[in-house]
């Protein structure tokens, strides 16, 4: 694409071509950010005719951080007493959670997998949603707090027991380890085990 222009052939019976744009150096890309891609049909030959209201178009990028993705996952929660149990969940891989990037070191899940059942979409707790932060050097979970854009949320109390669970990414399983409390309940507790299953 010299000059920012494509020329795209489409043969005999062919409706549609990709056009594929490589960014050498994703570092460039802030992930707490969003950026757009203009594409405007500029000219047609032969027998084409350009449609006005499909002439341009936009398109919204983003970068994605190494915890994003789909998850499996496992675990167990306490919502009264100091029992971590009988609330488990397991699922695999096509009933995922996801993670989406918030931030360079941040991601929202879609839902916090205590509350789901198989068949579900989405949480059977629409405000029990965290976000989760990492440090960048030892990819550590340093924050639970609330999901972007939940409205209602609970408070979630990170860390919880004196910091003693080892809340972490580790990269070698692309796995999380995760626990935290619930509206800053001390015996309210979440234990997540998300192993990353591949893309969103």
């Amino acid at each position: 694409g010299a000059g920012g222009t494509y020329t795209v052939t489409l043969n005999p019976g062919e409706f549609a071509k990709n056009i594929d744009i490589i960014i050498t150096d994703a570092t460039v890309l802030d992930p707490s950010s969003k950026y757009g891609l203009a594409f405007t049909i500029m000219t047609a030959d032969a027998d084409g005719q350009i449609a006005v209201e499909g002439k341009t178009i936009i398109l919204e990028i983003g970068a994605k951080n190494q915890f994003d993705g789909k998850y499996s996952g496992k675990g167990y929660g306490n919502l009264g007493g100091n029992t971590l149990a009988p609330y488990l969940f397991n699922f695999d891989c096509s009933f995922g959670v996801e993670l989406t990037t918030t931030g360079a070191n941040s991601v929202d899940m879609n839902a916090q997998p205590l509350f789901r059942t198989p068949g579900e979409t989405t949480a059977g707790f629409s405000n029990v949603i965290p976000k989760l932060t990492f440090d960048p050097s030892t990819l550590k979970v340093i924050a639970v707090t609330p999901a972007d854009g939940i409205p209602n949320s609970i408070s979630f109390q990170f860390p919880v027991d004196g910091g003693t669970y080892d809340s972490r990414f580790d990269p070698a399983t692309k796995t999380i380890y995760v626990r935290y409390g619930l509206n800053n309940n001390a015996t309210w507790r979440v234990v997540d085990t998300l192993t990353w299953c591949g893309s969103r």
